[in-house]
């Protein structure tokens, strides 16, 4: 392996996924009626595969090993851990649970719990889990199967030991992360920046230690980023994503006089019926009002085609270009305003949007289109600056590397609010932002 990637799971990649727990399973010798009885129980469907909970080792394009989580802090399971027989053995599997472990402590969960395959139970005992009991097999009747745990409060890093590095152990890092760079970075002219920097960084004394030597390499490169950050072992500050759970708040309405008043906590997928129908619902509610206030103080973000559905009856009857979609390994991608002519009204009607330190990514994008095409009047405070996506990227050598893959930029400014934020046209405190906000529409006209 000279390269790897360690991300959440695809809905489109439920059948790879189905297909490589039992072939991992049937590495153990099962017989083929065995591996048939366990079949459903390893069969991950595009829901479970697109929760946040299921993180695939992908190289190159496929998927050589997953894992999956489940439970709420403080007591969570590990589900499933499978690699690809080929990659059986090649320490893939270490990495997975190092990284399964991490997230889970950088969480707040302080145990982990597993029910182990009899084969995989020395394994799972080599990283420091321990045999509590047993538990009945979800597919086998009168099998049982060795019930583990994993003490995550006497190792919240998850991470291997540092170690002393030689100047070729320095020479082969700085030449892998370097190469991660090149390929995933962004932006092409600040990798090969980045890239000549670090393979012409001098070799230290042995004395260097593996977590010395990353703590070094992060500075250096946050001079061009702050997004990077170099790791000894599996990625430390990755969050344990939960799994989906429908609120049927994301999206609501209410009024206040004859100002309307719609609060986002959340851009949920606007492919998904139930989220389209609430958010038609709310537009609906707020194309009746003569004003209105859009409130996305506490939005961490989400997907791209919402607030492209949302900003649409805002913006008029022809698509707007919102961003477009920059990356090292794709073509561009322009993200577009939906428009809705049942909605016609709303283009015309006094808009404010709320903003603060908790509005972030996919809803600093939401506001940084009103506010960059005009239509809007944001009030509160500086955003978070969260714009670029993050990934992390394992070398062989032992280290991570997170890496700007991509940049939504706006076509008006050609840039975006990474690092700086969206700035409000009003200052307000976040406490106080949407009575402000509410006070300007009262006397707003269309």
């Amino acid at each position: 392996m000279t390269e790897l990637t360690i991300r959440p799971a695809l809905a489109s990649e439920s059948d790879t996924i189905s297909s490589l727990a039992l072939r991992s399973k049937a590495h153990w010798g099962y017989s083929p009626e065995f591996l048939e009885q366990c079949r459903a129980e390893l069969t991950y469907t595009p829901e479970r595969c697109a929760s946040g909970r299921v993180f695939v080792a992908a190289q190159d394009g496929g998927i050589l090993g997953f894992y999956a989580t489940d439970g709420d802090a403080p007591r969570g399971e590990l589900d499933a851990l499978f690699v690809d027989p080929n990659h059986i053995g090649t320490g893939l599997g270490g990495l997975l649970l190092q990284h399964a472990l991490t997230q889970a402590a950088r969480a707040g969960f302080t145990e982990l719990f597993l029910d182990a395959d009899p084969y995989a139970a020395d394994f799972y005992r080599r990283h420091g889990a321990v045999v509590i009991g047993e538990s009945p097999s979800g597919s086998i009747p009168g099998r049982s199967l060795p019930r583990m745990r994993f003490d995550l409060t006497e190792r919240p890093d998850a991470a291997p030991p540092s170690r002393r590095m030689s100047a070729a152990d320095q020479r082969d890092a700085l030449n892998g992360i370097s190469a991660l760079i090149e390929r995933h970075y962004v932006f092409a002219d600040v990798a090969a920046v980045c890239a000549r920097e670090l393979r012409q960084r001098p070799i230290a004394d042995e004395g260097l230690t593996t977590v010395e030597f990353s703590r070094q390499l992060t500075q250096q490169l946050r001079e061009h980023d702050r997004h990077f950050s170099v790791t000894w072992g599996a990625p430390t500050d990755l969050p344990l994503r939960r799994a989906s759970q429908r609120d049927d708040t994301t999206i609501s309405f209410r009024r206040d006089g004859s100002v309307g008043i719609l609060t986002i906590r959340l851009f949920d997928d606007a492919d998904d019926e139930h989220a389209a129908r609430q958010a038609r619902e709310a537009l609906d509610q707020l194309s009746q009002c003569d004003a209105a206030v859009v409130d996305v103080r506490s939005n961490p973000g989400g997907w791209p085609s919402m607030v492209e559905y949302v900003l649409g009856p805002f913006l008029g009857p022809e698509p707007v270009a919102i961003v477009t979609f920059q990356s090292a390994e794709h073509p561009e991608v322009i993200s577009w305003s939906q428009p809705e002519p049942a909605l016609a009204g709303l283009e015309r009607m006094p808009l404010f949007a709320v903003i603060g330190p908790g509005t972030a990514s996919a809803a600093e994008s939401f506001a940084y289109a009103l506010q960059t095409t005009k239509r809007a009047t944001l009030i509160g405070e500086l955003t978070a600056g969260a714009a670029n996506p993050v990934e992390s990227f394992l070398d062989s050598t032992g280290f991570a590397v997170y890496i700007s893959t991509g940049a939504p930029i706006d076509p008006r400014t050609k840039t975006n609010w990474d690092h700086t934020g969206v700035a409000p046209d009003v200052e307000a405190e976040s406490e106080r932002a949407l009575d402000v906000a509410i006070g300007l529409a009262r006397t707003a006209r269309r």
